[in-house]
């Protein structure tokens, strides 16, 4: 009866260990058998074909260990930094192009056994680029609609490319109605110099009050680089709700000015 009762906890025992031993074994992976197949490119459908490196896009596809990518783009072209740790994401600085265009963005997985996949390309919206010397644009401004913006406008470089930071353009929030700005931009507002001549101020946040409302801008118009003048129609909106349009309502309706540098 004992001798009986030592197996059957012996067999109990190798019946458990064989289990985890089952349980651990490893299988190696097959990598000659993956079949990499990339399906879409994530990255901007726009972008400006400025051809500064400092500036560039960034465009994806899913990433698989072992694997390195193969990057290419068409005409106009331009130059691809991958990323050190991931090359399944590429920063992509699209040649300057004083037309409106388009690139092809291609990118191939290659796995670690050696297998390549189908190439898959993806079609980029290339805005044109017009480069303006903004030193030239640096200074200030008189306008012909005083009472609305400033007795002066400025105007320095801002970050961006071919970007100009105007302050004075929602002067009359401070000067005329009293309110006082709480912080941010302080009404400052980035314009930005275009093809054609076009300057644009896109729908952008100009910042807060000691009164409830929040206020943005947005403007367009177009610049004379012989005379150094702008021609800017602008729109100055309180109950500001958000970066890509107005909120409550325009603070001073459709204002057309012309910018004379000083």
């Amino acid at each position: 009866m004992k001798n009986k009762f030592v197996f059957a906890i012996i067999l109990l025992l190798s019946t458990i260990a064989m289990t985890f031993y089952a349980c651990e074994e490893k299988v190696e992976y097959d990598f000659d058998n993956i079949e990499p197949i990339i399906f879409s490119i994530a990255g901007p459908a726009v972008a400006t074909a400025h051809g500064n490196i400092d500036f560039p896009s960034r465009f994806s596809v899913p990433y698989r260990g072992g694997s390195t990518f193969n990057w290419q783009v068409g005409a106009p072209g331009g130059t691809i930094v991958l990323d050190p740790d991931y090359p399944s994401i590429a920063f992509i600085t699209f040649n300057q192009s004083p037309v409106n265009t388009t690139a092809v963005v291609t990118v191939t997985e290659t796995t670690m056994g050696g297998r390549t996949s189908p190439p898959f390309s993806r079609t980029i919206t290339l805005n044109a680029f017009c480069p303006v010397n903004l030193a030239d644009w640096a200074g200030t401004y008189s306008g012909t609609r005083p009472g609305v913006h400033g007795p002066s406008v400025t105007m320095a470089p801002a970050p961006g490319m071919n970007q100009m930071t105007v302050n004075g353009l929602a002067w009359f929030v401070s000067n005329v109605w009293g309110e006082t700005w709480l912080g941010g931009p302080m009404g400052s507002a980035v314009m930005e110099f275009g093809c054609g001549n076009a300057v644009t101020i896109h729908p952008q946040f100009i910042g807060n009050t000691d009164y409830p409302d929040r206020y943005g801008i947005t403007g367009s118009g177009t610049f004379d680089p012989v005379t150094r003048q702008i021609t800017l129609t602008y729109n100055v909106f309180w109950g500001w709700v958000g970066a890509t349009g107005p909120g409550g309502g325009s603070a001073v309706g459709s204002v057309t000015t012309v910018l004379t540098r000083q």
